[in-house]
């Protein structure tokens, strides 16, 4: 039981931690949508949340001249 609360929890922390472009990146995404509160206001005021992080990401994969994470 402990071991694998421990490795869910290990999962979870990779996919949290996953960089635009690499392989857990879209299972990040998914994970935050799933996240997202279901009243209205908050939902927006999370997807604003969400939208400033993207564009945080962008920024530092376009400074460190990465194009596919800039895609991403």
């Amino acid at each position: 039981m402990l071991a694998a609360s421990l490795a869910a929890v290990m999962f979870a922390g990779s996919v949290y931690a996953a960089r635009p472009g690499g392989p857990l990146y879209d299972t990040r995404l998914w994970a935050e949508t799933l996240t997202l509160p279901s009243d209205p206001s908050a939902r927006a005021l999370a997807e604003l949340d969400r939208l400033s992080e993207r564009l945080r990401e962008i920024g530092e994969a376009s400074r460190s001249a990465d194009a596919v994470g800039v895609m991403a």
